[in-house]
């Protein structure tokens, strides 16, 4: 998605998702979620109106995304 890979590695990736029914799900939330992204922060405008998330929010989301990590690692 960001960027062009090998022939190959195409290949193994699209095999792959034609069985893989988790990474299929994975697949269409990043999609979903670039979409979204995008919407939400026209491209060259990083100064526009779009909703934007308080710093303590963002140092929230982050404890809590790095403590997911931390568990994941711990029990993985």
């Amino acid at each position: 998605m960001d960027g062009k890979l090998p022939f190959a590695q195409r290949i193994s990736i699209w095999l792959h998702l034609l069985m893989c029914r988790h990474c299929i799900r994975f697949r269409n939330q990043l999609v979903f979620l670039r979409k979204a992204c995008r919407v939400l922060q026209p491209a060259g405008n990083p100064s526009s109106s779009s909703p934007c998330l308080s710093r303590k929010a963002r140092e929230s989301i982050k404890r809590a995304l790095d403590e997911k990590a931390n568990n994941f690692e711990i029990e993985g």
